[in-house]
């Protein structure tokens, strides 16, 4: 069963349907999810209602330091996978790639070192992996917009903070808290807390297999942030720098040499595309040279082959013709069946004209011109 998630800024309900140098210690099924406030949408989302495919990981692993949170998190994210595939490595690989990396930041990973990770270690850390990043606010809404999006967030707060509503809403950790951690926002449950992977969320620190399964599910009002960021999975867009997540349903990828403002999408040449067909082309890997030929246009019928599909409106491009009407929204037209339907159209009009012209010609012939055979008069 599908559930839909309307938002407010502060609250949800659900109706169900078919900087500088911080240091932290640290089955497929669509979730329809509209905005009240900007926006509708549908994401993808896995049978644990995640916005991807994860893998749990053990952060406390003997003879290691217990200060690597930030550097497990980063191998949560290179791990994902899109929703019904596998994540691309085992636990222990991430196992190893965190703590290789925590030696290459933090000089060693011995257990004597507790060192954490600083905004600017994530940073370099997730581009070094190959992935891209931006930073997000902290507001909770702008995190669960960025989920909706299908972006996960990793988040730096206080230990204090998170609560695993499952154990009753309580912090989950085996010491008394008292630093920060770092965790990976993965989706949103059905009363609008977050679900998370915490990679110390263990029933001891000196069992490596004590981690309790995730997602977890903390309490996303307690939660208290000193940095978001969020993660661009590799099978989904780049957000141009700036973008915000509560501004928009999705990720606009501009073509090159193409300028948007936000209302209004300008080709080279140019034509301006808008509203359904700016959205279309922002989010279909639209060719640069497959430029608009002029600026839509209303017609009734949209389509002379196709009359059934009432009045639209239309933009022709150099290869692509996009079409909208009130019940279809926007798609491409077949360009097909409707050159065959004008050409044929064409092609009996030259024929009328034909006809027309030899009728004017009979018209405009002399009359009364005397045959050469006729006798003559005599002077």
């Amino acid at each position: 069963m599908a559930a839909r998630l309307i938002y407010c800024r502060e609250a949800l309900v659900v109706v169900y349907s078919s900087y500088a140098h911080l240091s932290f210690f640290c089955l497929i099924r669509q979730a329809t999810i509209p905005f009240q406030e900007r926006f509708l949408m549908t994401i993808p989302l896995s049978p644990t209602g995640e916005i991807a495919t994860f893998r749990d990981v053990d952060q406390f692993q003997p003879a290691k330091t217990q200060f690597a949170c930030g550097f497990f998190a980063c191998a949560i994210v290179k791990a994902m996978a899109p929703v019904g595939q596998t994540p691309t490595q085992s636990t222990a690989e991430m196992i190893a790639e965190a703590e290789q990396w925590y030696a290459q930041y933090n000089g060693n990973n011995d257990s004597s070192n507790t060192n954490g990770m600083t905004l600017q270690q994530l940073y370099d850390l997730i581009v070094q992996i190959g992935l891209h990043f931006q930073a997000s606010s902290t507001d909770p809404h702008a995190l669960r917009a960025w989920l909706a999006l299908g972006y996960p967030v990793i988040v730096a707060g206080a230990e204090t903070g998170f609560y695993d509503l499952a154990l009753g809403d309580v912090v989950p950790y085996p010491w008394k808290p008292s630093g920060s951690h770092i965790i990976v926002l993965t989706g949103v449950a059905a009363n609008g807390n977050f679900l998370v992977r915490d990679t110390a969320n263990v029933t001891s620190l000196s069992n490596p297999n004590a981690l309790r399964p995730g997602p977890r599910v903390y309490d996303a009002q307690r939660m208290q942030l000193i940095s978001a960021t969020a993660i661009v999975p590799p099978w989904l867009p780049r957000p141009p720098a700036g973008f915000d997540p509560t501004q928009s349903d999705f990720v606009p990828v501009i073509p090159k040499g193409w300028r948007d403002d936000g209302t209004t999408l300008t080709a080279p040449n140019g034509h301006r595309v808008v509203l359904g067909f700016r959205r279309y082309v922002l989010t279909h890997a639209w060719d640069p040279t497959n430029l608009p030929l002029q600026e839509e246009q209303a017609r009734s019928p949209l389509e002379e082959s196709n009359p059934t599909l009432g009045s639209g409106t239309q933009q022709v491009f150099n290869w692509t013709t996009l079409e909208w009407t009130p019940t279809r929204g926007v798609f491409i037209a077949w360009s097909g069946p409707e050159l065959l339907k004008l050409r044929a159209e064409i092609a009996a009009l030259q024929a009328q004209v034909a006809n027309l012209q030899a009728q004017l010609q009979s018209l405009n012939a002399p009359s009364g011109t005397s045959s050469p055979n006729a006798p003559t008069s005599q002077p």
